[in-house]
Protein backbone atom coordinates (compact mmCIF):
# COMPACT_ATOMS: atom_id res chain seq x y z
CA UNK A 1 0.00 0.00 0.00
CA UNK A 2 2.89 2.42 0.79
CA UNK A 3 4.50 1.61 -1.96
CA UNK A 4 2.08 2.38 -4.32
CA UNK A 5 0.39 5.38 -2.77
CA UNK A 6 4.49 6.18 -3.39
CA UNK A 7 4.09 5.89 -7.03
CA UNK A 8 0.90 7.58 -6.74
CA UNK A 9 2.22 10.81 -5.37
CA UNK A 10 4.83 10.93 -8.02
CA UNK A 11 1.99 12.26 -9.77
CA UNK A 12 1.42 15.39 -7.18
CA UNK A 13 1.55 18.30 -9.49
CA UNK A 14 -1.03 16.95 -11.61
CA UNK A 15 -3.11 16.34 -8.63
CA UNK A 16 -2.28 20.28 -7.05
CA UNK A 17 -3.30 21.56 -10.93
CA UNK A 18 -6.41 19.25 -11.06
CA UNK A 19 -7.13 20.49 -7.70
CA UNK A 20 -6.97 23.86 -8.54
CA UNK A 21 -9.07 23.76 -11.63
CA UNK A 22 -12.08 22.38 -9.34
CA UNK A 23 -12.02 25.39 -7.72
CA UNK A 24 -11.72 27.39 -10.11
CA UNK A 25 -14.73 25.98 -11.66
CA UNK A 26 -16.45 25.83 -8.70
CA UNK A 27 -15.56 28.98 -7.37
CA UNK A 28 -16.62 31.22 -10.79
CA UNK A 29 -20.06 28.80 -11.41
CA UNK A 30 -20.63 29.60 -8.06
CA UNK A 31 -19.84 33.27 -7.82
CA UNK A 32 -22.21 34.03 -11.43
CA UNK A 33 -24.88 31.81 -9.66
CA UNK A 34 -25.24 33.74 -7.20
CA UNK A 35 -25.48 37.03 -8.67
CA UNK A 36 -27.75 35.83 -11.49
CA UNK A 37 -29.87 34.10 -9.15
CA UNK A 38 -29.72 37.37 -6.81
CA UNK A 39 -30.39 39.91 -9.63
CA UNK A 40 -34.00 37.42 -10.18
CA UNK A 41 -35.09 37.91 -6.92
CA UNK A 42 -34.54 41.73 -7.10
CA UNK A 43 -36.80 41.95 -10.02
CA UNK A 44 -39.16 39.31 -9.39
CA UNK A 45 -40.93 41.33 -6.68
CA UNK A 46 -41.06 44.20 -9.07
CA UNK A 47 -42.06 43.30 -12.01
CA UNK A 48 -45.58 42.53 -13.86
CA UNK A 49 -47.17 39.16 -13.42
CA UNK A 50 -45.86 37.76 -16.74
CA UNK A 51 -42.49 38.77 -15.93
CA UNK A 52 -43.10 36.64 -12.54
CA UNK A 53 -44.19 33.67 -14.32
CA UNK A 54 -40.93 33.72 -16.65
CA UNK A 55 -38.92 34.03 -13.38
CA UNK A 56 -40.37 31.48 -11.53
CA UNK A 57 -40.41 28.92 -13.89
CA UNK A 58 -36.36 29.17 -14.39
CA UNK A 59 -35.50 26.87 -11.70
CA UNK A 60 -38.15 24.46 -12.65
CA UNK A 61 -36.77 23.96 -15.97
CA UNK A 62 -33.01 24.24 -15.17
CA UNK A 63 -33.48 21.97 -11.45
CA UNK A 64 -35.51 19.27 -13.39
CA UNK A 65 -32.67 18.38 -16.34
CA UNK A 66 -29.70 16.48 -15.16
CA UNK A 67 -26.50 18.44 -15.26
CA UNK A 68 -24.55 16.30 -17.38
CA UNK A 69 -27.58 16.78 -20.12
CA UNK A 70 -26.90 20.43 -19.30
CA UNK A 71 -22.95 20.02 -20.12
CA UNK A 72 -23.39 18.41 -22.92
CA UNK A 73 -25.49 20.55 -24.88
CA UNK A 74 -24.01 23.52 -23.50
CA UNK A 75 -20.57 22.12 -24.90
CA UNK A 76 -21.65 20.65 -28.00
CA UNK A 77 -24.55 23.42 -28.75
CA UNK A 78 -22.66 26.14 -28.31
CA UNK A 79 -19.74 24.98 -30.80
CA UNK A 80 -22.33 24.57 -33.09
CA UNK A 81 -23.51 28.25 -32.88
CA UNK A 82 -20.33 29.85 -32.74
CA UNK A 83 -19.51 27.29 -36.29
CA UNK A 84 -22.83 28.75 -37.72
CA UNK A 85 -22.20 32.59 -36.72
CA UNK A 86 -18.43 32.78 -37.44
CA UNK A 87 -18.56 29.89 -40.95
CA UNK A 88 -15.85 27.99 -39.38
CA UNK A 89 -15.07 25.33 -36.84
CA UNK A 90 -14.76 26.94 -33.30
CA UNK A 91 -14.52 24.70 -30.57
CA UNK A 92 -15.41 26.18 -26.74
CA UNK A 93 -13.53 26.39 -24.36
CA UNK A 94 -14.34 23.25 -21.70
CA UNK A 95 -13.61 25.71 -19.03
CA UNK A 96 -15.95 28.73 -20.17
CA UNK A 97 -18.65 25.70 -20.97
CA UNK A 98 -18.61 23.86 -17.39
CA UNK A 99 -18.67 27.15 -15.40
CA UNK A 100 -21.88 28.41 -17.87
CA UNK A 101 -23.46 25.15 -17.28
CA UNK A 102 -23.16 24.65 -13.58
CA UNK A 103 -23.85 28.37 -13.41
CA UNK A 104 -27.26 28.00 -15.23
CA UNK A 105 -27.79 24.63 -13.07
CA UNK A 106 -26.96 26.15 -9.64
CA UNK A 107 -28.42 29.83 -10.09
CA UNK A 108 -32.02 27.69 -10.15
CA UNK A 109 -30.95 25.92 -6.71
CA UNK A 110 -29.73 29.63 -5.38
CA UNK A 111 -32.56 31.54 -6.35
CA UNK A 112 -35.01 28.78 -4.96
CA UNK A 113 -33.16 29.20 -1.61
CA UNK A 114 -33.46 32.63 -1.51
CA UNK A 115 -36.92 33.02 -2.65
CA UNK A 116 -37.48 30.52 0.69
CA UNK A 117 -35.85 33.31 2.73
CA UNK A 118 -37.33 36.24 1.48
CA UNK A 119 -40.69 34.99 1.90
CA UNK A 120 -39.84 34.13 5.77
CA UNK A 121 -39.42 37.89 6.46
CA UNK A 122 -41.33 40.34 8.22
CA UNK A 123 -42.94 42.86 5.08
CA UNK A 124 -43.57 45.32 7.83
CA UNK A 125 -40.03 46.53 7.83
CA UNK A 126 -39.84 47.01 3.84
CA UNK A 127 -43.25 48.93 3.65
CA UNK A 128 -42.02 51.26 5.92
CA UNK A 129 -39.09 51.68 4.67
CA UNK A 130 -40.79 52.54 1.17
CA UNK A 131 -43.51 54.47 3.09
CA UNK A 132 -39.80 57.18 4.11
CA UNK A 133 -38.95 57.07 0.29
CA UNK A 134 -36.26 54.42 0.31
CA UNK A 135 -35.55 53.30 -3.48
CA UNK A 136 -36.58 49.72 -4.03
CA UNK A 137 -32.63 48.85 -4.45
CA UNK A 138 -32.13 50.37 -1.47
CA UNK A 139 -35.01 48.57 0.47
CA UNK A 140 -33.60 45.71 -0.69
CA UNK A 141 -29.77 46.02 -0.10
CA UNK A 142 -30.24 47.35 3.00
CA UNK A 143 -33.29 46.31 4.51
CA UNK A 144 -34.40 42.89 3.16
CA UNK A 145 -31.09 41.51 2.06
CA UNK A 146 -29.09 41.04 5.67
CA UNK A 147 -32.00 39.31 7.09
CA UNK A 148 -32.16 37.14 3.63
CA UNK A 149 -28.70 36.24 4.00
CA UNK A 150 -28.92 35.60 8.06
CA UNK A 151 -31.78 33.06 6.81
CA UNK A 152 -30.08 31.41 3.74
CA UNK A 153 -26.51 30.92 4.78
CA UNK A 154 -26.66 27.35 6.09
CA UNK A 155 -28.26 26.33 2.71
CA UNK A 156 -26.13 28.19 0.57
CA UNK A 157 -23.28 26.11 1.93
CA UNK A 158 -24.89 23.48 1.44
CA UNK A 159 -25.13 24.19 -2.06
CA UNK A 160 -21.42 24.77 -2.54
CA UNK A 161 -20.46 21.37 -0.86
CA UNK A 162 -22.86 20.05 -3.36
CA UNK A 163 -21.57 22.06 -6.27
CA UNK A 164 -17.65 20.97 -5.78
CA UNK A 165 -18.67 17.67 -6.34
CA UNK A 166 -20.52 18.46 -9.34
CA UNK A 167 -17.50 20.17 -10.96
CA UNK A 168 -16.23 16.30 -11.75
CA UNK A 169 -19.05 16.11 -14.50
CA UNK A 170 -16.68 18.59 -16.56
CA UNK A 171 -14.03 16.32 -17.14
CA UNK A 172 -16.37 14.38 -19.43
CA UNK A 173 -15.56 17.24 -21.95
CA UNK A 174 -12.24 17.22 -21.40
CA UNK A 175 -11.26 19.74 -18.49
CA UNK A 176 -8.25 18.32 -16.45
CA UNK A 177 -9.83 18.96 -13.09
CA UNK A 178 -9.16 16.92 -10.19
CA UNK A 179 -11.29 13.67 -11.77
CA UNK A 180 -9.64 13.94 -15.26
CA UNK A 181 -5.97 14.03 -13.18
CA UNK A 182 -7.25 11.36 -11.05
CA UNK A 183 -7.63 9.12 -14.00
CA UNK A 184 -4.76 10.44 -15.69
CA UNK A 185 -2.97 8.94 -12.92
CA UNK A 186 -4.33 5.55 -12.47
CA UNK A 187 -4.13 4.78 -16.08
CA UNK A 188 0.31 5.92 -16.21
CA UNK A 189 0.12 3.86 -12.42
CA UNK A 190 -2.26 1.32 -13.27
CA UNK A 191 -3.22 1.88 -9.69
CA UNK A 192 -6.76 2.87 -10.03
CA UNK A 193 -7.63 2.18 -6.12
CA UNK A 194 -4.88 4.18 -4.63
CA UNK A 195 -5.25 6.81 -7.06
CA UNK A 196 -9.06 7.70 -6.66
CA UNK A 197 -8.59 7.24 -3.32
CA UNK A 198 -6.25 10.27 -2.89
CA UNK A 199 -8.32 11.95 -4.87
CA UNK A 200 -11.12 11.57 -2.24
CA UNK A 201 -8.86 12.71 0.31
CA UNK A 202 -8.25 15.68 -1.61
CA UNK A 203 -12.38 16.35 -2.54
CA UNK A 204 -12.76 15.82 1.55
CA UNK A 205 -10.00 18.26 2.68
CA UNK A 206 -11.77 20.44 0.60
CA UNK A 207 -15.02 20.13 1.65
CA UNK A 208 -13.96 20.11 5.49
CA UNK A 209 -12.13 23.48 4.97
CA UNK A 210 -15.76 24.83 3.32
CA UNK A 211 -17.53 23.52 6.49
CA UNK A 212 -15.22 25.44 8.59
CA UNK A 213 -15.16 28.49 6.70
CA UNK A 214 -19.25 28.00 6.28
CA UNK A 215 -19.06 27.60 10.52
CA UNK A 216 -17.10 30.86 10.86
CA UNK A 217 -19.11 32.92 8.80
CA UNK A 218 -22.18 32.04 10.63
CA UNK A 219 -20.76 32.74 13.89
CA UNK A 220 -19.61 35.80 12.67
CA UNK A 221 -22.55 37.23 11.12
CA UNK A 222 -24.62 36.26 14.52
CA UNK A 223 -21.91 38.02 16.81
CA UNK A 224 -21.84 41.23 14.37
CA UNK A 225 -25.93 40.73 15.30
CA UNK A 226 -25.46 40.92 18.73
CA UNK A 227 -23.08 43.27 18.84
CA UNK A 228 -25.49 45.23 16.81
CA UNK A 229 -28.54 44.59 19.26
CA UNK A 230 -26.28 45.55 22.45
Amino acid sequence: MIESLESVLRYKSIFLSGAVVTLMVAFFAYLFSFFLALTFLFFRKRVGPRFRKLIDFYPQIFRGLPELLIIFFLFYGSGLLLSQIFSQELNPSPMASGVFALTVVYSAFIFEVLRGAQASLNTGEALSAKALGLRPLQIFLFIEWPSIWRVAIPSLGNLWLSLIKETALVSIIGLSDLSRAATIASEATQMPFTTYFVAALIYLFITVFSMLGQKILVQKFHSNKEATRV
